[in-house]
């Protein structure tokens, strides 16, 4: 996960854009160079050709570090110094050979096909960062959970499966951070997102709807087994240490308002439903799990404490 900052990631993904422009004018000229057997630019034959040319020089001297060395960035940087190792291999041969060795060739542009592959890999992972997941906690975002909902609206309203909606909010998050600063706060919400999801079932999302608020979805599922998962995701969260100030521990609990997904009424209506229970619970204590119901009123909801 690229936990960067959006406006980071935003500028990174132009300036690739712009790196890869580079990259074809590259690719033209050193291609011209090796089939009309030109004489070739001296910095292509170097060891570190990889690092001299115009995605090389964005690469290695202007993208910030943090992301020059993430693991999500290597694979296209190790293909970006294969196809110089492929060309250099070429143009060193073409001083003392008199024909093209074909296998060299096919070498060296499987070598740009990869490479542009994994450009456009982690183009799309950036994008679906940008677009369709939180940076900070990878959760999705607004227009991936309204989609989410509509299908399993659907499929509730085929009768095929019933569905669960949670409204999530962390308890204390803006203490935290007023607490520990920015940048340590941030880490507990990553660790606490990353620990909801892992305790959650494998088919259940979670999205971000604002701030200190998630939504989770939990399709095939009725009330019952939602607060049963719910409530040992809620009771592990609440005694897991999310990161240490010092040596001292920082915890964060959260309060959880769940409602069965109902056809009958809109996405947003679902959502006000859960979103309703979740305030229920922190109006007796927060750090409960509380489901809506509408054959009661507010004050008669059962609760659901862990």
């Amino acid at each position: 996960m690229l936990d960067i900052d959006e406006n980071t990631l935003h500028v990174t993904l132009k300036h690739l854009k712009q790196a890869m422009h580079k990259h074809e004018s590259w690719h033209k000229e050193i291609s011209r160079t090796i089939v009309g057997r030109l004489p070739c630019d001296q910095r292509d034959i170097e060891e570190d050709a990889h690092r001299q040319c115009g995605f090389g020089l964005w690469y290695y001297n202007e993208l910030p570090v943090v992301l020059r060395n993430h693991p999500t960035f290597s694979p296209m940087r190790l293909a970006h110094e294969h196809i110089h190792q492929s060309a250099r291999k070429m143009l060193c041969k073409l001083t003392s050979e008199p024909e093209l060795h074909m296998d060299d060739y096919d070498s060296f542009t499987a070598s740009l096909e990869t490479f542009c592959l994994e450009v456009k890999t982690l183009e799309r992972k950036i994008e679906g960062l940008l677009y369709h997941y939180d940076p900070l906690t990878g959760a999705g975002t607004r227009a991936i959970m309204l989609a989410e909902m509509s299908k399993l609206a659907k499929l509730a309203d085929a009768q095929i499966q019933s569905s669960c909606v949670v409204f999530m909010k962390f308890n204390y998050q803006k203490f935290i951070y007023e607490l520990y600063g920015h940048l340590l706060g941030d880490q507990v919400v990553v660790a606490a997102i990353r620990f909801i999801k892992k305790h959650l079932r494998p088919f259940d999302s979670i999205f971000h709807y604002g701030n200190d608020s998630f939504i989770i979805s939990m399709p095939i599922t009725d009330l019952s087994s939602a607060r049963s998962v719910l409530g040992r995701v809620h009771g592990k969260l609440a005694v897991f240490a999310l990161a240490y100030h010092d040596s001292t521990p920082i915890f964060m609990t959260a309060t959880f308002g769940l409602t069965l997904l109902d056809t009958g009424c809109s996405i947003d209506e679902n959502i006000q439903r859960a979103k309703h229970a979740s305030q229920l619970a922190q109006a007796s204590g927060s750090n409960n799990i509380q489901t809506w119901d509408s054959s009661v009123s507010a004050e008669k909801n059962d609760r659901y404490p862990s």
